[in-house]
């Protein structure tokens, strides 16, 4: 069990490893985690979120800040609308 168990740490860690030398990011399938390679390893220290590579794909952190700023832009331009609406009360 114990072989097992490192031979899956070793994938995960390997994981990291290939996504910051490719400049991306991690973002957990299940949960809204998202972390920087650097981040996640220090989490690793701690023994937190060390789950197998299935639970993790690599993710492009500019597509995630491109998603940031449209949902941003959506947020502004319902608040221009709610604005206009209240002004022309």
């Amino acid at each position: 069990m114990k072989k097992e168990n490192e031979e899956w740490k070793a994938e995960l860690f390997a994981f990291v490893d290939e996504a910051e030398k490719n400049g991306k990011w991690l973002k957990c399938n299940y949960q809204d985690l998202i972390f920087t390679p650097d981040e996640l390893r220090e989490k690793h220290k701690n023994n937190q979120f060390v789950w197998g590579v299935v639970n993790w794909k690599a993710i492009d952190p500019i597509d995630l800040l491109k998603q940031d700023v449209a949902d941003l832009l959506l947020q502004v331009t319902e608040l221009q609308k709610r604005l206009t609406k209240i002004k022309s009360q």
